[in-house]
């Protein structure tokens, strides 16, 4: 089967990730938690876990080496945080990390992100709004990205 490109389709299968926008889905009430945390880190990119326990959902800022086109987290930083998640019965929703350019399609770069979860939010300043997409991850095992 040939995967569709951004050009060819507005929703649709991403390049060759496999990342398909999607209707977003989150809690509209996490909105104004990460529009502070996108405005906060201009004009370098944030990034982050919405997480769950007992039904209540909120963001959890990453720590981040960050730059305006990509961030990085210590992969030490990275155990030690899916660590006391699980141990505390904490479970990932989604990621998400904001494209301080504005451009709301998955890069290259957020490949790696579907082993945190399968889905995915960008977050992207427009003005004073965030414009925020989601996408999730539908590779199967034998589609390479």
């Amino acid at each position: 089967m040939a995967r569709r490109t951004a050009t060819s389709s507005a929703l649709g299968i991403w390049c060759s990730t496999l990342w398909i926008e999607v209707p977003p889905s989150f809690p509209e009430a996490l909105r104004p938690a990460l529009e502070a945390q996108v405005r906060q880190s201009l004009p370098l990119e944030c990034a982050g876990l919405l997480v769950i326990r007992g039904g209540r959902t909120w963001a959890m800022a990453l720590p981040t080496t960050a730059s305006a086109m990509g961030f990085a987290v210590h992969p030490r930083l990275w155990v030690e945080t899916l660590t006391i998640l699980e141990h505390r019965g904490i479970e990932i929703w989604a990621t998400y990390h904001s494209h301080p350019g504005g451009r709301l399609r998955p890069s290259r770069r957020d490949h790696a992100l579907h082993w945190t979860s399968k889905r995915l939010l960008l977050l992207a300043p427009s003005g004073l709004h965030v414009a925020i997409a989601q996408y999730e991850w539908t590779a199967s095992s034998d589609n390479q990205c």
